[in-house]
């Protein structure tokens, strides 16, 4: 690629290819710098996955050539495979990049300056409550310092020159404004993670776009196969009241003035059900079951160009179903509980306890935006409520949330124990916002234990911490690193002990045979008379026990 020319629509679909490519090839290197040295490997692989996603879509729908319409693809595909924290962050900053290139045949570099400012600004908006000295810090300051730099004969390779160069001093600066990543000895992983992602960028400009790397793709982490489950087939076909389950993807031309989203919910709501409308003034994804598919089209086409145009109609294949002996009843519920967790053991007891559907992950691989969508489209309710049951996992369920058309709320559990306790709270015959408020409360009535070890040496919270130690993470915090297990465990259950907790249950994961859990019990039972002690098999990698007190 030339430099000293404006970027066209497939010059940025080959700097997305190879900033996905450059990413993957450092990933474990952002995965690494990781304050809590646990195996969960989240940065890195989150922010890997997500720009993997934006590449893989504008590949798909190579037909547009103009950048506007390339980069609000590129956003799309990154909002609907956002990952975690990181993720879902990034996402965001390519969505606003989008929106500084909208309705551009090519890019100037100007266009570039006024695209990362608009980045900047929608990472900002992501976040609740915004914290310098990470992924944010590095595109603000990155972007100011190309606007203060932007000159009439500048190319593109100069204007992300002048990014990176910034951003790294930027980078560098992140542990003198979060103690924590000084005293962990590392700068902020977003922030290394997105200056890969431009570096990827610029080796495209520079006409050397990074390559793809020699690893197998990595399976998706949220809705597997839903189990036997037909979700639109039904026992009697005279339920089938709007028989063909209609997808497609909507590039408004902008001949219509008024927001193609809430245009297309307001007049959908009319010729069906299931119905989900996602996406960005300039891609929008739709999906219905109608029994009018002129009149679907035709609204929607009025908006622009119909892409990707996919129609099943559901009686056939519940005929073709039923004739196999497969088709079931599956109605419309008034609740839908969808929660995340990672172990077989984990899986059942979420099960047991009322989740409608369990996406498997967690902290060795987050879902994504699409996995929850998945998830709630496969499982309609009057209501859904998710428990995201990790930190890293909110931000991806409460975007997901606010991308579908039904009453979804986000319980934002943090941890297993705590999606465990909301989970106990619920009542099916209350109300929403009964069931809402009780569940978020539950979830300070309970403390979360965590067993994993150490993938390097550090320090954190001026506890020195050595390669293989076996970690005690009490509510998020590290509170002691031990050579042996049971000492891990011993100084886990006392402190839990010492807040006059009842009862004390322990998850055991793949590695611990039930015979020393066992053991354990019986050596926390004698210790701690007035405590009840309990063991379930959890089933998860990683992380040798999972223990909630309360």
């Amino acid at each position: 690629m030339s430099s000293n020319k404006p970027i066209s629509g497939d010059q940025l679909i080959e700097m997305i290819t190879s900033a996905a490519n450059w990413l993957e090839q450092k990933r474990e290197e952002v995965d690494r710098l990781n304050v809590f040295p646990v195996p969960d490997g989240d940065t890195g692989t989150n922010m890997s996955m997500t720009i993997r996603s934006a590449a893989k879509f504008v590949r798909e729908r190579a037909d547009a050539k103009d950048i506007g319409s390339i980069s609000a693809q590129m956003a799309h595909g990154a909002l609907m495979g956002a990952r975690g924290n990181s993720g879902v962050i990034l996402s965001q900053i390519l969505s606003g990049m989008a929106k500084g290139l909208k309705d551009k045949e090519t890019a100037e570099p100007r266009d570039l300056v006024h695209a990362f400012a608009l980045g900047a600004d929608a990472a900002y908006n992501a976040v609740t409550n915004p914290m310098e000295g990470t992924v944010l810090t590095v595109v603000r300051e990155g972007s100011e310092a190309l606007n203060r730099a932007f000159h009439p004969d500048m190319d593109a390779e100069e204007a992300l020159t002048v990014f990176l160069q910034a951003g790294h001093r930027s980078l560098q600066r992140t542990p003198e404004l979060l103690p924590v990543l000084k005293q962990a000895g590392v700068v902020d992983a977003g922030g290394q993670g997105l200056l890969f992602i431009i570096e990827g960028f610029l080796a495209a400009v520079q006409g050397k776009p990074a390559q793809t790397p020699e690893v197998p793709e990595s399976a998706p982490a949220g809705v597997d196969d839903f189990e036997d489950t037909f979700e639109h087939f039904f026992a009697d076909l005279n339920e089938i009241i709007y028989p063909y389950c209609t997808e497609f993807l909507l590039m408004p031309d902008g001949s219509r003035e008024e927001d193609p989203i809430p245009a297309l919910k307001k007049f959908l709501t009319d010729y069906g059900d299931c119905m989900l409308v996602v996406g960005t003034r300039e891609l929008v994804k739709v999906h219905i079951h109608t029994n009018d598919l002129g009149a679907v089209l035709g609204f929607a086409s009025g908006f622009g160009e119909l892409n990707d145009i996919k129609i099943n109609n559901m009686r056939e294949q519940n005929r073709a179903l039923q004739a196999q002996g497969q088709a079931k009843q599956v109605e419309k519920s008034e609740y839908a509980i969808i929660t995340v967790a990672a172990g077989d053991g984990l899986v059942e007891v979420f099960k047991s306890l009322g989740a409608t559907y369990v996406i498997h992950g967690g902290q060795t691989m987050n879902p994504s935006t699409q996995d929850f969508l998945d998830a709630m489209e496969a499982h309609p309710a009057d209501h859904i409520i998710l428990l995201p049951n990790n930190k890293n996992i909110i931000m991806t369920a409460e975007q997901a949330a606010k991308m579908d058309d039904c009453d979804v709320r986000v319980i934002p559990s943090r941890t297993v124990p705590q999606g465990l306790a909301a989970l106990m709270q619920f009542i099916p015959e209350a109300d929403i916002e009964t069931n809402v408020a009780d569940m978020s409360d539950a979830l300070s009535d309970v403390l979360s234990g965590e067993i994993t070890t150490a993938v390097r040496d550090t320090v954190i919270e001026d506890i020195r911490i050595m390669k293989d130690e076996y970690l005690a993470i009490l509510d998020g915090k590290i509170i002691a690193a031990k050579k042996e297990i049971n000492g891990a465990l011993d100084a886990l259950v006392e402190q839990m002990a010492e807040k006059d907790v009842e009862l004390i249950t322990f998850y055991r994961g793949t590695d611990v045979p039930s015979e020393q859990m066992e053991a354990y019990l019986d050596t926390a039972t004698e210790r701690y008379a007035d405590i009840d002690f309990e063991a379930y098999e959890g089933g998860q990698a990683i992380y040798p026990f999972i223990i909630s007190a309360e």
